[in-house]
């Protein structure tokens, strides 16, 4: 198999044609190859000269006159005509395309014809071995035989070249189970400072690899977490996320580490198909991820797309929802333990205290309803929501305990479960009472204080439990809600 490219060179823009493959290893691709782009070349050719014929040929009268009715400009300066195609031989051959690529496992290549695996940098024995190590440009034994250490070097050019790679190893050796060779590891830390973009690295590129480390879990599960654990070893993650080091600097060694260790158990419990946005925010601190802003704060940094931002906000507001329905809670059991001990001395004072907690009993349940209806309804509209689920899951893996986590999942499920019809309807937008039909059998007409009944009756069919339009307006006249 020759170890040539056919290019063809148009414009000064190399086009390749016919890469590795083909010939007989004299000549790249035979000369059916090159005839085919050279034919291609040549129509290409002719399709511009007879563009320029047509502009050239004279105009109609009336367009003469509208051309001459344009203002005129100066002409554009003349450019030289670009060179005729030119075929190139020897452009990027094989061994050498191989030995510039970043990393040895990287840089194997198959013969189709055979199924022949070539290597000229020692990848298949690194494999075996289980290491990650760098190529190198200059040859240094290695071959189809082995010798891991002949096809890789230090590192540092091939890093050099693109500071992402020093990502890309944390990648590579978390989602294939390989071991950074020492020199490797030395240079990733060397050079990973330059991996963010104030050094040129896009931040795109950086969101690109944090996503194909999330998609190795399926195959491997917690590639994502180890992934952490070895960007921050490597001293990558500092320059990528250093918020997930936020706490760890602030409160010491011994809580750092231990949170570290908190995270890193957290990642482990993610379900295998939880979006990488979830993962990462997963690896931030709750102090950074729940914050004002945050969403916007990800998302400007690494241009995460518009569903990536929605995640982020559907987790920020379930974490709201969480925390008013545990206060809820909260006051709810306040109420069932009373004070009990310490009485008044006299039966008027404790008359008094018993008239006062029966009137505050009585106008904390008042609000408490209230609230519970409004937080029916934020529920309904949050297990609504595309990815309400991945998200529910993501808050579980953050709670410590597994009695904790298996009570808020049960509390979860439940919940989706008394309101899976208002959920089933707010996906579909179909609620119980409609705009047509209060308009046809009780005559509203359409405006705010339609809007506001509609709302107010769907509200109600949920919490009653009903699915019939004439149904919930009776109810609803009979409670005084319907005006």
């Amino acid at each position: 198999m020759p170890n040539d490219t056919l290019i063809v060179v148009h414009g000064g823009v190399p086009f390749e044609v016919t890469p590795f493959r083909g010939g007989d290893g004299s000549g790249v691709g035979g000369e059916a190859a090159a005839a085919a782009a050279a034919a291609a070349a040549g129509a290409a050719e002719a399709s511009t000269t007879a563009a320029r014929a047509a502009a050239a040929a004279p105009a109609a009268p009336q367009e003469r006159e509208r051309q001459q009715a344009l203002p005129r400009h100066p002409p554009p300066p003349s450019s030289p005509r670009p060179p005729r195609p030119a075929l190139l031989r020897g452009y990027a051959a094989a061994a050498l395309d191989a030995r510039l690529r970043d990393f040895t496992v990287n840089a194997l290549m198959c013969d189709p014809a055979s199924g022949t695996v070539l290597d000229w940098v020692g990848g298949r024995s690194d494999l075996s071995r289980g290491f990650l190590r760098c190529c190198r440009s200059a040859p240094g034994g290695g071959g189809d035989s082995g010798g891991g250490s002949g096809g890789g070097g230090d590192g540092s050019e091939r890093l050099r070249e693109d500071p992402l790679r020093c990502l890309r190893a944390v990648r590579f050796a978390a989602g294939l189970g390989l071991a950074v060779a020492p020199e490797t590891a030395e240079a990733v830390k060397e050079l990973a400072p330059l991996c963010c973009p104030e050094k040129g690295v896009a931040a795109e590129r950086i969101w690109k690899e944090l996503v194909k480390l999330s998609n190795y879990e399926p195959e491997r599960p917690g590639a994502f977490a180890e992934g952490m654990r070895l960007a921050r070893e490597l001293e990558v993650l500092q320059v990528i996320l250093p918020e997930a080091l936020h706490e760890e600097e602030e409160g010491g060694g011994g809580g750092g580490g231990a949170r570290m260790a908190g995270t890193d158990a957290a990642l482990r419990r993610l379900p295998s198909d939880s979006p990488a946005v979830l993962r990462v925010a997963t690896a931030l601190p709750d102090s950074l991820v729940f914050s004002d802003g945050a969403s916007s704060a990800l998302t400007l940094r690494f241009k995460l797309s518009k569903k990536e931002t929605r995640l982020l906000e559907t987790l920020s507001l379930l974490k709201a929802l969480d925390e008013l329905t545990t206060a809820a809670g909260d006051d709810d059991d306040d109420d069932g333990s009373g004070d009990g001990g310490g009485g008044g001395d006299g039966d008027g004072e404790k008359q008094r205290e018993e008239q006062y907690s029966a009137q505050d009993s009585n106008k904390r349940q008042k609000t408490a309803a209230a609230s519970k209806k409004r937080d029916t309804m934020a529920w309904v509209r949050f297990y609504a929501g595309e990815g309400s689920g991945s998200c529910v899951a993501a808050m579980a893996a953050r709670v410590s305990g597994e009695a904790e986590r298996r009570r808020y999942s049960s509390a979860h499920s439940r919940r989706l479960e008394r309101l899976s019809k208002g959920v089933e309807r707010a996906r579909n937008r179909a609620p119980v009472v409609t705009a047509k039909y209060v308009q046809a059998e009780h005559g509203l007409k359409p405006g705010k204080a339609m809007g506001k009944v509609l709302a107010l009756a769907e509200e109600f069919a949920v919490e009653q439990g009903r699915e019939g339009a004439a149904e919930v307006v009776a109810l609803m006249k009979e409670k005084g809600l319907w005006p």
